[in-house]
Parts: structure tokens; sequence; C-alpha cells
């Protein structure tokens, strides 16, 4: 088949027909064109010779080409359909019916032949610098094409025009490509108009120009060493030398790995799980590299920048004047510094001691931060509060971490004297970040608490200084408490190692990238302090001297506070950005605001955005893919975001592969999405920008840490299966050292260094991670927030209702919902009530009776005291019971949570659709 297009025309199938070199001695390259080593052969005669050759060869061009042209196109067409999944897996397709091809395509092999040759011959006797005769070729070859394949499609023999049109373009515009910039001009047109007829543009390729096979690309997840083609031995060479190479120039490389293993899997033996390779980052593969020997506590990172970088802005924040928010006032590196040490010295002198647990207990602001370092200073606990554990979360840890200091805001200070909170009387003092009311004072003063405002107490640490007490590394720096599953918050023990490790890992992770980040990069901070993700961020921001500017503490307002701020980097959860794109009150939507458009611009943003697409696909940079598209479309959506987003990181969960898609092609930035817990100081994987590929996924194992999975025999999940997955598990330096006072949950989680995070995880053959389930049923919703879903079956089972319930979240909603099977005679008795007749079936399918089961559940929540997220959002009504005949449930009647969701699917994916219309239903 390759002889056979070989003794065609066209100047692009040339360039894949490669023969023996006649002189291999004096080159590397053991293969060169066919073509292109006889035309050689031909100018090394001598002109009369030439002359009197070349009308034989056009008699033959012509022959090949009208004769033999049709035969080729109908071998391709009649070939096997491979398809190319995105996991890298080889289905076989239909076969393709529509061969049929016009003799004008042999007119037209053998008439754009003779141009090249002929005008390459005389005009430019140095074969190098034949370019005129195939640019003039490849023009006819599209205006011959587009003629052809408009008959073509008129007469109804082609159902696929642009298949035609853009094979006509690629002819035209491949030697421009290495050329000039007019090549890249039209290089760009193709690419536009590839996307709008949702054809690859490598598809075409694998049409035209390799013959044994026409694949269909789905994605650009392809694995060429899982490409099987049904080809001799020769062919297979051919593929492998030189149309890989141009696979490559169009994005689609050779496999890249973002991980490297370093350890192999082992099979479970005498009752033990199996384990899978242990992989780490690319930049740990000899070896973790060490940290910076003058950043060795949280305190370091603090102390070194202030003084290296004094006079730069550090901390942010909006004042509230004339019924508005003014612009941001700074304070600096030495200011901040300044008010630290005035803290830690009245935190001394009130009586804190190296190791006291300090609490605080408010939105981010300067003054959290500056609690934050003071404890850093003199070697006391920091232990953030907040109440979205639950009502009774601030009481509880203040009594389990028994907290004596507590710093709050204003606004929480209310909840903290609230009677309820009986562990606040043990509290020896509460500092305002702001000032108390008269009569905040004397309620503390009842339970002999000594309340201070922020000014009060810097006045104290000024007049009573005290030295410093720096910590040491493996000193504990803060007492994170996260959800648990029965309730009661668990606290995650972080030691200054574990913070410093990862500030210094993601320093050289973010170091090995073009665009680094600089003293003049601002995060915008709205995420809690008191989680994790937001306080690892600012640790590194304040590690390089950069400044974070707070949020002013109204949600609903965020994008007022973006457009002041103008900040340089962006993270938050899946929430955060699914807002973004859908369009809640909290952000500028663009999906709303392209509903509000006319279809004309509405067209022109979706051309844009495939077109940007495309490119990004083929491997471009995203300052690179088009500048044209970013112009026109797609800065606006950056200037909402303030105009100078440079990078946008969503962690918490995992965030949804349309959404990253969006938000990489329309935000103008680099966009990461990493996933790590309380328990790993905030980072297990992290992705890289520009890798279209890593989209769905989390990334690969971070910068300081190493990742295996475990097996779970009882969910059917095997690491050393195909495909490999398990439990994630973590060793490393950045794992906890344990939950505070709790030796039990931490022998667990913790087994021999490997913490057992219980989420599933898939190992991409590219040595990234991909999320895929929950070992225990606890899920994490894409506000970042875990939901235990059978302990809330268990207390919505009580409503008199509910005779069964199975509550499902995803990860990628902020809600929860569930199928109900209602009590029967509890049913009929509502209906007879509310005048409803009919059977117990037919009940089950009144918008009344779902719209009554909803509400008896947020009832029951209510009494229960559940948190928002807890609450059910929609209801679907099932008669039946889970019973093990439809195989629903085990013989001890616990749910399979997989198979019914397969049986629900459909009812869910239709239910979630209406809740995020923005109403509460039932289906």
């Amino acid at each position: 088949m390759q002889t056979l297009i070989g003794l065609g025309a066209s100047p692009f199938v040339h360039k894949f027909t490669h023969y023996p070199n006649p002189n291999p001695e004096h080159s590397s390259i053991s293969r060169v064109p066919k073509f292109t080593t006889y035309c050689s052969c031909l100018r090394k005669q001598s002109r009369p010779t030439l002359t009197k050759t070349w009308p034989l060869i056009s008699l033959s061009l012509f022959g090949s080409g009208f004769f033999l042209g049709p035969l080729i196109i109908d071998g391709i067409h009649s070939r096997v359909n491979l398809v190319v999944c995105q996991n890298g897996s080889v289905d076989i397709g239909p076969l393709h019916t529509n061969i049929w091809v016009p003799p004008l395509l042999g007119l037209f092999y053998c008439t754009v032949g003779l141009i090249q040759l002929f005008l390459d011959e005389k005009l430019f006797p140095n074969p190098t610098e034949g370019d005129l005769g195939k640019t003039l070729a490849s023009l006819l070859a599209l205006v011959i094409f587009i003629e052809v394949s408009a008959e073509m499609y008129k007469d109804g023999i082609a159902d696929n025009i642009e298949a035609y049109i853009l094979f006509a373009g690629a002819e035209f515009i491949w030697f421009f490509l290495d050329k000039t910039r007019l090549g890249f001009a039209l290089a760009s047109i193709v690419g536009l108009v590839c996307p709008l007829a949702e054809i690859p543009i490598m598809k075409l390729f694998h049409l035209w120009y390799y013959p044994q096979a026409n694949v269909e690309l789905f994605g650009q997840e392809i694995f060429l060493e899982t490409l099987i083609l049904n080809t001799t031995a020769d062919e297979q060479e051919l593929f492998s030398k030189v149309i890989r190479p141009v696979y490559r120039c169009y994005g689609l490389r050779r496999m890249k790995m973002f991980s490297v293993k370093v350890e192999e899997g082992r099979e479970g033996r005498d009752g033990n799980p199996s384990v899978g390779p242990v992989y780490r980052n690319l930049l740990a593969k000899n070896g973790f590299p060490p940290t910076d020997a003058d950043m060795c506590t949280a305190w370091d990172v603090f102390r070194v920048s202030h003084e290296k970088y004094p006079g730069n802005r550090m901390l942010g924040w909006r004042e509230f004047n004339d019924g508005k928010f003014g612009p941001y006032l700074w304070k600096t590196y030495e200011e901040v510094y300044e008010e630290v040490m005035h803290i830690g010295s009245a935190l001394r002198a009130s009586g804190a001691e190296p190791g006291s647990r300090i609490g605080i207990y408010g939105s981010n602001c300067p003054q959290w931060t500056v609690a934050m370092e003071a404890c850093n200073a003199h070697s006391l606990i920091c232990v953030p509060l907040y109440d979205t554990l639950g009502p009774g979360a601030v009481n509880f840890i203040i009594g389990h971490a028994e907290i004596d200091f507590v710093f709050v805001q204003d606004k929480k200070v209310k909840e903290l004297l609230d009677p309820e909170c009986t562990h606040a009387k043990r509290l020896k003092m509460i500092v305002c970040f702001t000032s108390l009311t008269v009569e905040e004072k004397k309620k503390a003063a009842s339970i002999e608490v000594k309340p201070y405002s922020w000014n009060e107490f810097l006045h104290m640490g000024k007049d009573y200084p005290s030295e410093l007490s720096p910590p040491q590394p493996l000193n504990i720096c803060t007492i994170m408490y996260t959800s648990g599953t029965s309730g009661d918050p668990k606290g995650v023990i972080l030691t200054h190692e574990n913070i410093v490790t990862c500030v210094g890992g993601m320093d050289l992770f973010m170091d090995q990238f073009e665009d680094k980040m600089t003293v003049d990069d601002v995060y915008i901070s709205f995420l809690p302090l008191a989680h994790i993700l937001d306080r690892m961020i600012e640790e590194y921001f304040f590690h390089k001297g950069a400044s974070v500017g707070y949020y002013h503490g109204d949600l609903n307002a965020l994008k007022d506070d973006l457009m002041e701020l103008k900040p340089t980097f962006l993270a938050g959860v899946p929430r955060v950005f699914e807002r973004i794109h859908e369009g809640m009150e909290v952000f500028y939507s663009v999906i709303k605001a392209l509903e509000e458009l006319n279809p004309r611009r509405r067209a022109i943003f979706h051309i844009l955005y495939k077109y940007k697409l495309a490119w990004l696909n083929l491997g471009f940079k995203q300052k690179n893919a088009s500048w044209l598209a970013d112009l026109l479309a797609f800065r606006k959506v950056k200037s909402r975001l303030g105009g100078r987003i440079r990078l946008i990181v969503s962690g918490g969960a995992p965030l949804s592969s349309e959404v990253e898609e969006f938000l990489r092609v329309t935000s103008c930035a680099f966009v990461l999405q990493g996933y790590g817990l309380t328990e790993t100081c905030g980072l297990t994987t992290v992705g890289f920008p520009d890798e279209m590929s890593l989209i769905g996924t989390v990334g690969s194992a971070f910068v300081s840490s190493e990742l295996r999975l475990e097996e779970v025999p009882e969910m059917g999940y095997n690491p050393l299966g195909d495909p490999p997955r398990g439990e994630i598990c973590v060793r490393g330096k950045t794992a906890f050292a344990g939950y505070y006072k709790n030796p039990e949950l931490t022998r667990e989680t913790l087994i021999d260094g490997w913490f057992h995070t219980g989420d599933i995880g898939e190992m991409l053959p590219n040595g990234v991670v991909k999320i895929i389930d929950r070992k225990k049923n606890l899920v994490k919703l894409s506000q970042g927030e875990y939901v235990a879903l059978e302990y809330l079956e268990k207390v919505y089972c009580i409503t008199p209702i509910v005779e069964d319930i199975w509550v499902y979240g995803d990860s990628f909603k902020s809600m929860l919902v569930a199928v109900v099977v209602p009590h029967e005679e509890n049913t009929l008795r509502w209906a007879h009530q509310n005048g409803h007749r009919g059977s117990f079936s037919e009940l089950c399918s009144l918008n009344q009776l779902r719209d009554y089961v909803r509400l008896e559940l947020k009832s029951t929540a209510e009494r229960n005291k559940l948190r928002g997220f807890e609450h059910i959002k929609g209801v679907i009504l099932e008669p039946q019971q889970f019973d093990a005949g439809r195989d629903l449930v085990t013989p001890t009647l616990k749910k399979k949570r997989g198979i019914l969701f397969k049986c629900y699917k459909g009812k869910i994916d239709e239910l979630y659709k209406k809740l995020s219309g923005g109403r509460t239903t039932s289906y």
C-alpha cells in the first residue's frame, strides 16, 4: 500500500514514503523519501537528460494517480476502524463503507506532481530550495479538492465534506509550516476549521496517510505504545520512524510520564493485602530533595522573609467606611513582624507557656495571621476553631484540645460566650480582633474570662516584652480538626517539620516552570484559614515575600474584592469554580453571560473556545494557544477575575473535567488540580500546567511524599490488576504525626509509616492518579466538606414516612440526594388525609408526596442538628424495597452502593440537572 501511494504525486505523501538512502555512509539517516531521492538523482544528470525525462515521469504520474488513486482510497475506507479510548485501550469499531472516489482524484495527483517537479527543477536547481513549486502545487491541491468535494457533496456521494476540505487545507499548508509566519497563520486556519467541523486533524492524517487503519481520535490521551495496527513489519517500522514524529509535531507525543516508580508492588500474603508499586515525583527520583537549611520551622518561614523583604507588602484588608468597603490597605513584613512580637509577648505575659494551645476563631484577616505567627514565635500550638464542623464543634474542640486562650472575631464572640458552649468557662482570656461591647465584657467577666480588645492586647505586649522561644522541627505547630464519621471532629497533629517540608516542596515544584512566582504576586484569601489548603498557600506566599489580600468577609461580594485587589493567584474548592461556570451570585458567570448574548456573538464565543481548545490539546502552552481568542473573548473572563490572574488552583475535592477544561480555556491562566488531606499537610498529589492530558486527574505524587495503592478486596480493587486500583496510601515528611488524644484511630490509619487516606484511586499509565471512590462511604462534596452517608441514613430512617433510604453524594456536586422507599401504611394514611387515591405505586409518583417526604426529611435533619450540607435537597421515591432479589443489598442487608447507583443513575442525573437550575426539587 505504501508503494502505491508513493507512485502518486501528492507532495505530502512523498514525505511519508521512504526507501533506503543511496549513500548511507554519508548520512546518519538510514531512510530518505523515495520521491525526493529520485528527483535528486535526476538533478545530478544534465539538463538535456532531465528535459527528455520529465514527460515520461508526467505520464507515469498521471497513470498512477488516475488508476491507482481510487484503489488506494478504497483500501483506506474499507479498513477496520480502530477506536483508541481515553484509557489507551483499542476497540474494534464499525467498517467504513463510503469507498467511492471520483477519477478526478487521479488528475489531481498528476497535476500537482507535475507542477511541483517542473517548477522546483526549473527555478531551483538546488533541491533544498525547491519551495515555490511545492507551494503552488499545494495551492492547486486546495482549489481542486474543494471543487471535487463540493461536487461530491452536492451529488450526495460524500457525507462529510469537511474532511475533504480539511485534507486539501493540510496539503496547502504543509510546506509552509517550517518556513514562514504565513505558514503558521494558514495552519491556524485549518486548526480553526477542524474544531468547527468537530473532526480532530490527526484523524485526517490517519485516514489519508496511513491506510492500514482509520483511527478515531477521542480526546488527547492517546498512548501510541498501546496502538495496535494490522500491519506488516516494514509498515510498523515506517510508522515508528516516519509517522510517529509527525504525530509528535501535532501534540500526540510519546506518552509523557509524570512520576517515577521507585519500588515494585507485591502480592498479598498471610492475610495481608496486595500493594502496588511506590511512586514519587520526578524531582524526587533519586531521593527527596533537602529543605532549605535556614528554614527548619514555620517560624523560620516568616522570620527569613522578614529579613529579606521587610518593605514588601504582606497583609492586605479593606475597611468599612461611609457604608462601603474602601480600597485595600497594607501592612509590610516589617510592620507585621513588629505586631507579632507584641502579641507574642502579651501571650507570655498572660501565662501562656511553650506547648499551650491557642484557639483562633473567625474569618480570614490580618489579625488571624498575626496570632498564628505569634504562636510560632513562642512554641505555642495554634488550634483553629470553626463552626462548619457542627453546632457543638467549637465547644468540643475547646474542651478536647484544652484551650486556655482564644483570639476571636467580633461576630463570633456571641457564639463563644453562649451558655451552650460550656467549655468556654475553662478559658483564661479572649482577645477580640477588633473591640468588645460592654455587654460582651460583662458576659466574659461573669464566667471569669478576661476580655481584651486587639489594641489593648498590643499595648500589653509593648509594656511586657518577652524573649522569643522558637520551636524545634518536631514540635507541634498546629492541631487542625477535621470531620469525623461519628460526629465528633478529629484533631490532626502537624509538626513544624510537616509545614516546612510542604513549603519547600511547593517551592521546588513551582520553580521548574517557565513562569516563576515572584514578590509581586498577590493571593486573594477567602478559603478558611482554619483549613489546611489556605494555610499552606499563605505560608508559601510568605516564604516568597509576596502579598496576601483578605476578602472582606462576604462571599456573595467576592467579585468586588477581586476587582479591587487584582490578584495573580486564585485558589478554591470545586464549588467555587462551579459558581464561576454556572452563574451563582459570587462571581460573574460566563455561561450566564453567554445566554444573554445574541446568537451571533454566542456562536463566535463557541468558535473561539473550540479553536483555542484544539491548540491546547495539540500541546501548545496557554499563552501561545491563541492570542486572538484571548483578545476577542477570554480577556473579558480574565478581567472579571481581576485581570491579572496567572495561576488557579483547585483542591479539597475532585474538580469535574468540564469545569477544569472551561477554566483552562477561558481564564488565560495556568490551572492546576491537586489532591490532599489535612493529614498530608494539604498536598498528596499535584497536577501540571499546560498538560491537557491531566484533565480529570489529580496529578502525580507531590515532591515531598511517595504514594502507592493498597488492595481493598471487599470492594474488588486490586493495585496489581488492570487497571491498577486501590486505597491511596501516602508516606513522607508531610504526613501527620497522629490524631490528638486518639491513639486507636492513629494506629488504624498509620500502618508501617503509610497513611491510609480512605480514598480509592486509579493509577493511570502516565503515572498520575484519578480519584474514583471512597473506602468508607465518606463522601467529600464539592465545597470540601465530608459527609458520612451511612450515618445520615441512620438518622433519616427515623422519619415516620420513610421505610428505607439510600443517600447519595457526588464529589462534583455540593448537595445530597436520596432514593426513599416510603412507609406504605403511613403513606396511605397521608393520602387519605389529603384526598388522594390510588395504589401505593401510583401514590409514589405524586409530586405532592415527594414534596411531603422532602419536608419531613428536612424536619428530621433540623431536629438532629445536621449541618446544612447534610440536608437532602432532592428525593426520588421508590415503591419497591431494596432487596437481595434485585442484588441491591447483601444477605446482611448492607446496601451495595455501586449497584444502587447503576440502578438509579438516570434519575439521579436528571435530579441533579434540575437542582442545578436553582430550585429544590424531587423526582
